[in-house]
């Protein structure tokens, strides 16, 4: 078989033991197969089984309420990968991207701006003169730039 249909195959395995019929978790136990590889994924479905017989901590949410069979794989998958994640050997990114994968959020159709208004319309400027007239209470006018100076340089006698 190809390594596409192991993988698969194995996402199929893991999703009926954990009473998973979705195929988005298929989808999912498939991406984090390809990126962790098969040896771990069948080791936290061992893991996650145990937990699941013993009751142990991950069986509840954070509020108490308690895991379905799947969740309780799935957590502990994000949980062990998240330690490898700290530890350098997974890139953040593949984790995001694999683990904690979520529907996206529909956008809220932005609100109409109504159309601004045209700019009033401005006095016409007078037309530009070489020596303006100074205005009451304005700016006092500039003065001309003094001339440039005029650069030499001067070369040492030689002996």
């Amino acid at each position: 078989m190809s390594e596409k249909a192991d993988t698969e195959k194995l996402a199929r395995q893991i999703a009926e033991r954990f009473n998973e019929t979705g195929e988005r978790p298929i989808q999912q136990i498939e991406r984090m197969t390809q990126l962790m590889g098969r040896p771990w994924m069948a080791d936290v479905a061992e893991q996650a089984a145990r937990e699941i017989a013993a009751a142990g901590p991950l069986t509840l949410r954070a509020d108490g309420t308690p895991r379905v069979k799947s969740g309780v794989f799935f957590a502990l998958a994000r949980r062990l990968a998240y330690e490898l994640v700290t530890k350098g050997t997974l890139k953040r990114r593949d984790f995001y991207r694999t683990f904690c994968w979520r529907e996206r959020k529909p956008r809220e159709a932005r609100p109409i701006v109504p159309q601004r208004k045209a700019p009033k319309e401005l006095a016409p400027r007078p037309a530009f003169s070489a020596k303006p007239k100074p205005q009451p209470g304005g700016p006092a006018p500039r003065r001309k730039a003094p001339p440039q100076a005029e650069i030499y340089s001067v070369r040492r006698p030689t002996r």
